[in-house]
C-alpha cells in the first residue's frame, strides 16, 4: 500500500497524518510540546525556542504514526511540512542553527520595522508585494538578526523558517516556498517570485542569504541517510517544499476556489481569502496559495485568539475542576452562551500578542473595557469570543470597501473553532454562514495532500470527499447581527484608535525585578 505523510508544527503541539492512494486517513497522531512550549516572554514579547525541541517533536510523531498506521517504511511514497510561520533561524552550511528560532509572535524588532518605514517606505513595499511592515515579517526578524548579532548573521549561509529548516534538516537542501516568501515579505517581489535585490541593498541585507522560493507542491530533495534513521523511514523518500500551517489548513478545508475563504482558529486566528487577481486591500497579509502560484491568499488574521480564549479559560479552572459535576471547558461555554450579547456593556481587544490585521501594531495588548461587578467569568469569556468577531468584522468591512469577491461561506477548522458558541458568534458577527468540517482533518491533513500531488500520487490537490466533511452549518441569525453591529459602530470601533498611542508607554514601565 502507498501512502504520503503530512506533518503540522503549530504553536502548542505537533500532528502528522498519514492518508493512502484514495486519500483515506491511515493514521493521525498528535502531541504537545509541553512546558517547552510556552515561548513567549509577557514581558518583553520575545518568542523564541530551540531548534532540537522541534526536531524531537518530529522524530516522535512519524515513528508514532507509522506504528498506529501499521505502514512498513516502504510503502511512503513522499511527505510534506507545514508550520507555524514566519520564523528565523540562522544557519551554518551543515544546516546547524547558529542560534534559537525567532517564532512568529516575537515582537522584537520594533525598531527594526521603522527602519524599514524611514528607508524604503510602506507604499513601496505594498506595491510590491501587498504587505504592511511588522516585526511579525521574516526579513524584519532578519534586518533584526543582522543589526544585533553580527556575528551570527556574518556566519549564517541561509536564513530560514522554522518549516524549511526541517526541510533542510530532512533533505540537506535550503530552500523555502512561494507561501512562505510571503510571510518573509518586505523585498519580496510576489508577482515575479523572486527576492528585490535593490531593497536587499538598501538595508544591507545580503541576498544570497535568502533561500529559492519553489512551489509548495514540488519534489525538492529526498531523505538523507541520517534523516530516515532517525524517522524510520527510508533513505531517499521524496519531500515536498511544504507550505505555512494556515495555508495548508485552508487547502484542508477546500478553499480553493476565487472568492472561497476559510479560518484555522488555533493560537492564532487566521482568515485566508483565495483570489487571482493581484489587487489588495492595504492592511492584510498577502501570501502566495500553495496550490496555485498564480493565485493569492489575503490573510485578515490576528495575532490571539485561542490563546487568549485558554488563557482566561485557565484563569478561572487553573486546577481543571469545576462545581457543577461537567467538565469545566463546557460548563463554561454552557454559562456563555446564556450570557446576553455584548455581555452588558463588556467589550475585549483581543490584542495579546500586539496586532496583525488591520491594525499591525506591536505594542497593542489584551483590554477589558466595561467591567463592573456585576460581571461574571461568563461573561468574560464570552467576550473574549465577542472581541475576536468584532476584530475578524474590523477586516471584513475593509474587504467589503476594497471590492474583494468573497462567498458568504466560510469554511472553518481548528481548535477554538471545537466551540458552538464561538461558532455561533461569528456567524452573527460576520453575518456569513460558517460551515465547520471539524478538527480531524487540519494542517497535517493538508500537508499530506501537497505530498501526495507531489509524487503523483494524487491527481488534485482537493479530496473527493472534501463537502462530505462538513460538520455543521450555521446560518447567521439576522437580529444578532443587527446588534453586534450597533455595538461595534458605537464603541468596538473607537477602542483601539484611542488607546493606540498610550500602548507604547507600556515598553517603558519598570518590570518586576527593576529598582
Amino acid at each position: 500500500m502507498k501512502s504520503v505523510l503530512g506533518i503540522d508544527l503549530g504553536s502548542t503541539g505537533i500532528r502528522a497524518t498519514l492518508l493512502n492512494e484514495t486519500g483515506d486517513v491511515l493514521a493521525r497522531c498528535s502531541r504537545e510540546y509541553g512546558d517547552a512550549g510556552r515561548w513567549i516572554d509577557p514581558v518583553t514579547q520575545e518568542a523564541q525556542a530551540e531548534v532540537r525541541i522541534f526536531l524531537a517533536a518530529v522524530k516522535d510523531i512519524v515513528r508514532q504514526v507509522m506504528q498506529t498506521g501499521g505502514i512498513h517504511p516502504s510503502g511512503v511514497v513522499g511527505l510534506a511540512i507545514s508550520a507555524m510561520a514566519p520564523g528565523a533561524v540562522a544557519v551554518d552550511a551543515r544546516g546547524q542553527a547558529l542560534m534559537p528560532c525567532i517564532l512568529w509572535m516575537d515582537r522584537r524588532a520594533v525598531s527594526e520595522a521603522e527602519e524599514i518605514k524611514r528607508r524604503i517606505g510602506e507604499d513601496r513595499i505594498f506595491r510590491l508585494n501587498g504587505n504592511p511592515v511588522d516585526p511579525y515579517y521574516g526579513l524584519v526578524k532578519s534586518l533584526w538578526i543582522k543589526n544585533n548579532l553580527p556575528d551570527v548573521y556574518r556566519k549564517a549561509v541561509k536564513i530560514l523558517s522554522l518549516k524549511d529548516y526541517l526541510v533542510g534538516w530532512l533533505t540537506a537542501i535550503l530552500i523555502t516556498d512561494v507561501s512562505h516568501a510571503g510571510l518573509y515579505g518586505i523585498a519580496y517581489d510576489i508577482r515575479r517570485n523572486c527576492w528585490d535585490s535593490s531593497i536587499l541593498e538598501e538595508l544591507g541585507l545580503i541576498p544570497n542569504k535568502l533561500p529559492d522560493p519553489l512551489p509548495s507542491d514540488e519534489i525538492i530533495g529526498t531523505l538523507t541517510a541520517q534523516a530516515a534513521s532517525e524517522l524510520g523511514l527510508n533513505t531517499g523518500t521524496p519531500v515536498a517544499a511544504g507550505t505555512i500551517d494556515s495555508a495548508a489548513g485552508y487547502l484542508a478545508c477546500g478553499c480553493v476556489e476565487t472568492g472561497r475563504s476559510a479560518m484555522t482558529l488555533g493560537t492564532s486566528s487566521c482568515w485566508g481569502i483565495y483570489t487571482e487577481a493581484d489587487r489588495w486591500p492595504k492592511g492584510m497579509n498577502i501570501t502566495k496559495a500553495p496550490w496555485n502560484p498564480n493565485g493569492y491568499l489575503i490573510n485578515a488574521s490576528l495575532a490571539a485568539g485561542g490563546a487568549m480564549i485558554a488563557w482566561i479559560r485557565n484563569l478561572f479552572f487553573s486546577d481543571g475542576q469545576s462545581t457543577g459535576g461537567i467538565p469545566p471547558h463546557d460548563e463554561l461555554e454552557e454559562q456563555a452562551a446564556r450570557a446576553p450579547i455584548g455581555c452588558d456593556g463588556l467589550f475585549t481587544l483581543p490584542h495579546f500578542l500586539g496586532e496583525r490585521a488591520p491594525l499591525w501594531d506591536p505594542h497593542a495588548r489584551g483590554v477589558l473595557f466595561g467591567l463592573h461587578p456585576g460581571h461574571s467569568r461568563a461573561d468574560l469569556y464570552r467576550s473574549a469570543m465577542e472581541g475576536i468577531a468584532l476584530s475578524f468584522y474590523r477586516n471584513e468591512l475593509l474587504l467589503q470597501e476594497a471590492g474583494v469577491t468573497m462567498d458568504r461561506r466560510i469554511l472553518v477548522t481548528g481548535g477554538s473553532g471545537r466551540s458552538p458558541l464561538f461558532r455561533r458568534i461569528l456567524a452573527d458577527v460576520l453575518d456569513v454562514t460558517l460551515e465547520y468540517v471539524g478538527d480531524e482533518v487540519g494542517s497535517d491533513y493538508g500537508a499530506a495532500r501537497l505530498a501526495g500531488r507531489a509524487t503523483s500520487l494524487f491527481s488534485s490537490l482537493l479530496a473527493s470527499d472534501h463537502g462530505e466533511r462538513i460538520v455543521e452549518t450555521i446560518a447567521p441569525n439576522s437580529s444578532a447581527h443587527r446588534q453586534y453591529d450597533r455595538l461595534y459602530r458605537s464603541i468596538y470601533r473607537d477602542l483601539y484608535p484611542r488607546l493606540k498611542e498610550l500602548y507604547p508607554r507600556l515598553t517603558n514601565l519598570p518590570r518586576s525585578g527593576d529598582e
